[in-house]
């Protein structure tokens, strides 16, 4: 974020390198705080919620806002007025939501639908992500296992007090919006304070993504078929997986090499795939409870 240097109250030089600008040592830097320095009369400002350390779950907000402004000013040297927000920019800002489902089956649950959407579906190890880019909109949408991310990245955590064991059996959904232009065109605005007070933020952009999407995949019965183009559609899309081993991208790469306008073909292996994949049918428990919980 960017700050007017007038909501700087304090300095204590010996935090910072010497020179016209402020400009924090490395060596003063606590875990959390990726940037601080100031140019053109504006503070940059670039932390992380583990600068709150044991209160890392809570997150930046306005409940953390006097532990963020008193680190800084303990163990950065900077103090800042109180009211920097009514003019603080954001470059970029990851939103957040905690929610106590098994991050497996609810990434597994994810990997049955959604295929279509604008925006390009990508499973690692231990997430599911949805990215949406064009030009000046830059956007991504991660669902993950947070203690195993944790464990993974054991180093960026140690020594700050954070008990591990609330992340035990918790998926974060987490929201990236990763451009001074994503943030201006998805909330209007880049003012902080403005942005802190809006709410269901992880609810709207998988509500989106998952628009028009089943929460209850239909058992693969054939004898409910009631064509012959059903049957030969089923085995396309049956063939296709397959062949592509469940590779969403290269089925679509497959598709366009034979038409420019895949609207159509895309509807088709979106109606059977989830059937393939869960031939007896299956509710979509986790995520259901995932957007509920979101929607509160």
């Amino acid at each position: 974020m960017t700050i007017p240097t007038d909501y700087i109250t304090d300095v204590r030089p010996g935090y910072f390198v010497a020179d016209k600008e402020l400009r924090i040592k490395n060596q003063n830097k606590p875990k959390g705080l990726n940037k601080l320095y100031t140019k053109d009369h504006h503070l940059r400002l670039d932390v992380n919620a583990r600068i709150l350390e044991s209160n890392y779950k809570k997150g930046i907000s306005f409940s953390t806002l006097d532990q963020l402004l008193d680190t800084l000013d303990i163990k950065c040297g900077l103090r800042l007025h109180h009211d920097f927000m009514k003019e603080a920019k954001v470059s970029k800002i990851h939103v957040k939501d905690d929610i106590k489902v098994e991050p497996e089956k609810l990434m597994d649950e994810l990997m049955l639908i959604g295929h279509w959407s604008r925006y390009q579906r990508v499973r690692r190890d231990n997430s599911v992500s949805y990215e949406y880019q064009t030009k000046g909109d830059k956007m991504i949408t991660t669902v993950y296992g947070k203690l195993a991310h944790m464990m993974r990245f054991s180093e960026d955590y140690k020594g700050l007090g954070i008990d591990l064991k609330q992340f035990e059996g918790v998926a974060r959904i987490e929201t990236k919006f990763d451009d001074w232009r994503t943030v201006r065109n998805r909330f209007k605005t880049r003012n902080m304070e403005y942005i802190l007070q809006q709410d269901k933020i992880n609810y709207i952009a998988i509500t989106n993504i998952l628009k028009n999407q089943p929460m209850e995949i239909e058992k693969a019965d054939l004898s409910q078929f009631k064509s012959l183009k059903q049957y030969q559609h089923f085995a396309m899309v049956k063939d296709l997986n397959e062949r592509y081993n469940g590779d969403i991208t290269a089925i679509k790469s497959f598709i366009r090499t034979y038409t420019s306008r895949p609207k159509h073909q895309y509807e088709i292996i979106d109606r059977y795939l989830p059937m393939i994949k869960a031939p007896n049918g299956k509710e979509l428990g986790a995520v259901k409870l995932a957007k509920a919980v979101l929607k509160c």
